[in-house]
């Protein structure tokens, strides 16, 4: 009998760990860049106002956008709208 309550205790407790663990992945993927998955993001494309990038894929697109004019990776990750502006960084 006591066996079985230990666990149970035991499920409980990994289980609030795997709540607490998912809640935390959820927040860093709130504030994950959507291209690289690595940096936080920090830029609005001002053209969708979607606030999706970081500070190097924000580079990439001024520089892409200056070497090409429509190519893909020059839409928004998000709604694959044209990108023809800079995007602008978001201070706070």
């Amino acid at each position: 009998m006591k066996r079985k309550t230990f666990l149970m205790i035991s499920y409980e407790a990994d289980s609030s760990s795997e709540d607490d663990a998912e809640a935390e992945a959820e927040e860093v993927r709130k504030w994950q860049c959507v291209v690289c998955l690595r940096k936080r993001r920090r830029f609005i494309l001002r053209e969708c106002r979607h606030y999706c990038i970081c500070r190097t894929c924000a580079r990439h697109f001024r520089k892409r956008r200056d070497e090409e004019d429509d190519s893909p990776s020059t839409r928004c990750p998000y709604c694959r709208t044209p990108i023809m502006t800079s995007p602008m960084e978001v201070m706070y």
